[in-house]
This record gives C-alpha cells, structure tokens and sequence, in this order.
C-alpha cells in the first residue's frame, strides 16, 4: 500500500449517491490541479462520521490517500476546520 497524506485549503466537496445507494463524496483539490480524492464510508478507517455530518463546512482538510487506477481513495481523514481536533 502507497499512502500519502494531503492537506488541502482550497477545496470543493460533492456528496454523490453510487449505483448500490451508498453515499460517497469526492473531495477537489482547487489550486490549479486536476486532483480529486475519493470517500466511501466503507474505506475510511478514521474521520467518516464527523466529516460526513460536517462536509458542507469544511474549508481546509488534511487526509490520507492511496492513489490508484480509478482515482485517489481516502484511507483516512486526519482533520478538517470543523473538527474536534485542532487542524494543524
């Protein structure tokens, strides 16, 4: 496994419904860049219930990806501006 932490101040996030009726999020990364990270509940190891309850807020973001064919899959999300955890 190759994963790497990202940590993203100028961001987008979408909340998408996938053809099995799970609700995943993509997560873009708008500083000039074609990049974009993927969540599904079932892969978050850590940080899906309180980011899924406070996406909409959510400004500055720091997570854990693996980076694959399809796309950036999040692994976990250290912290978010909405966190209970100071965002460092």
């Amino acid at each position: 496994m190759n994963t790497k932490i990202k940590s993203l101040t100028n961001l987008k996030i979408i909340q998408k419904t996938d053809k099995n009726l799970n609700d995943y999020f993509i997560i873009f990364n708008q500083n000039g860049t074609n990049e974009a990270y993927f969540c599904w509940e079932k892969t978050i190891k850590h940080g899906w219930d309180e980011f899924s309850k406070n996406w909409m807020n959510i400004t500055r973001i720091e997570l854990e990806y693996e980076p694959t064919e399809k796309g950036n899959k999040v692994i976990s999300i250290i912290t978010h501006n909405q966190s209970v955890d100071n965002f460092i």
